[in-house]
C-alpha cells in the first residue's frame, strides 16, 4: 500500500514540476486548489522539489529556474542549495580566527557564514555585499567595511571600485569567495565581468583564499575565468562533488574540504 502512496506522491510532484516549469511561478495556494490537497501538503511537495535544484522557494510559492541561467537575484540565489550553502559556510567559517580582517564576496554561499561569525572576536569583515554589510551589522564584535562603488541591483553587491579605496594599507587575511562553475580546463569562471574583476582585486590581495561552491557547480564553465587553480589554497564543498575531480585537483596541492549534509 505504501508503494502506492509512493507512486502518486511522485507523479503528483512530477505534475507540479510540469506546471512550475510552464508558468514560471506559481503559489501554494495555485497549486492547492489545483490538486485539491491541503498548502501543507504542497510546501511539502515544494521543498522536496527545491532539494533537487530545479526550483527555488520564495515565500509563498516557487519559481522555475533554468540550468542554464546565468545569474539569479541575490534573494533566490540564497534560496537554491541552501542546506549545501550553510554547511559550506559553516566550514569556512571554522577558519576564522578573532582580530583576522577577511574577505566575503557578494557570493550566497559566502552571506551563509555571517551568523557562524557571531562567535568571533574583533574580526573586520570588507564585504561588496550590501546584505551581507547589513546582516553582519547585527554583531556587535565585528567590523565591518563596505568596498563601494556601483551597486548591481540583481545581486545586491557593489562593483566598479578597488579595494584599495578602502584598505590602502591593510592586509586581508582570508578572502571567502564564491564561483559559477569549476572546471579543470578552464578554472574558477563567472558571469560578470565587473563581480570577476571585484574577485581579483580580493584574490590578489589576500594571504589565503578559499572558494565555496556547492557540487552541482562543479563541470561548469561561465563566461570568463577568475581564478586558476594555483591561486587558490582551499576549496570547500559538499560530499556530492565529483571524486575524480577532487582527487586531481588535490594532487595539484589544492585542500578540497568536503561536507556532508546533515539529516
Amino acid at each position: 500500500m505504501k508503494e502506492i502512496e509512493s507512486v502518486f506522491v511522485e507523479e503528483r510532484r512530477n505534475r507540479i514540476l510540469s506546471i512550475i516549469r510552464d508558468k514560471r511561478r506559481v503559489t501554494v495556494k495555485q497549486l492547492s486548489e489545483l490538486f485539491t490537497i491541503s498548502d501543507v501538503t504542497i510546501r511539502q511537495d515544494l521543498n522536496v522539489l527545491s532539494s533537487t535544484g530545479v526550483i527555488v522557494r520564495t515565500h509563498g510559492g516557487a519559481v522555475y529556474i533554468e540550468n542554464n541561467s546565468a545569474e539569479l537575484p541575490f534573494p533566490l540565489r540564497r534560496q537554491k542549495r541552501k542546506i549545501e550553502k550553510e554547511i559550506i559556510a559553516e566550514a569556512a567559517a571554522e577558519f576564522v580566527k578573532d582580530g583576522e580582517v577577511i574577505y566575503l564576496d557578494s557570493s550566497s554561499t559566502a552571506s551563509f557564514m555571517v551568523p557562524y561569525l557571531a562567535e568571533k572576536h574583533e574580526i573586520t569583515v570588507i564585504t561588496n555585499n550590501v546584505e551581507t554589510a547589513y546582516q553582519l551589522n547585527k554583531l556587535p564584535q565585528v567590523s565591518i567595511i563596505l568596498s563601494g562603488g556601483m551597486v548591481r541591483k540583481e545581486t545586491f553587491s557593489l562593483v566598479g571600485a578597488s579595494l584599495s579605496c578602502v584598505l590602502p594599507e591593510g592586509n586581508i587575511s582570508k578572502a571567502f569567495l564564491g564561483a559559477w562553475g569549476l572546471s579543470l580546463k578552464e578554472g574558477l569562471t563567472d558571469v560578470n565581468l565587473k563581480e570577476i574583476a571585484v574577485k581579483r582585486d580580493a584574490l590578489l590581495r589576500a594571504k589565503r583564499i578559499f572558494v565555496l561552491i556547492d557540487s552541482t557547480k562543479w563541470g561548469r564553465v561561465s563566461f570568463k575565468n577568475f581564478a586558476e587553480f594555483n591561486e587558490v589554497d582551499v576549496i570547500i564543498t559538499d560530499a556530492e562533488a565529483p571524486e575524480g575531480t577532487v582527487r586531481v585537483l588535490t594532487n595539484r596541492g589544492v585542500e578540497v574540504i568536503t561536507v556532508k549534509v546533515r539529516h
